[in-house]
C-alpha cells in the first residue's frame, strides 16, 4: 500500500508538470513518450520532487530523472517507501 502512495505521488507530480491528466502517467512514462520533456520541465521535477519529500536531489540523481519508475526507484534509494 505505501510502496503504491509513493508512485501515485510521483505519478501526480509528473502529471502536474506536464499539464497531464494523472491517468495518463504509468511507471513507464519517460522522457521518450512525452514529447513535451525538455531541461525546463526537468528543472521543474526537480524542484517538486525535493519539495514533495523533503529530500535533495545531486546531479548524478538529476540525470537520471528520465522516467516514472526511475523517480521512484530514487526515492526508494533514498529510504522513502
Amino acid at each position: 500500500m505505501i510502496e503504491e502512495l509513493l508512485e501515485g505521488q510521483v505519478r501526480s507530480i509528473v502529471a502536474a508538470i506536464f499539464d497531464l491528466p494523472v491517468e495518463e502517467i504509468t511507471m513507464k512514462t519517460s522522457e521518450a513518450t512525452i514529447e513535451q520533456w525538455d531541461s525546463i520541465h526537468m528543472i521543474s521535477l526537480m524542484i517538486a520532487l525535493e519539495s514533495e519529500f523533503g529530500i535533495t536531489l545531486d546531479v548524478d540523481e538529476v540525470v537520471e530523472l528520465r522516467s516514472v519508475e526511475l523517480m521512484v526507484t530514487i526515492l526508494r534509494n533514498k529510504g522513502l517507501t
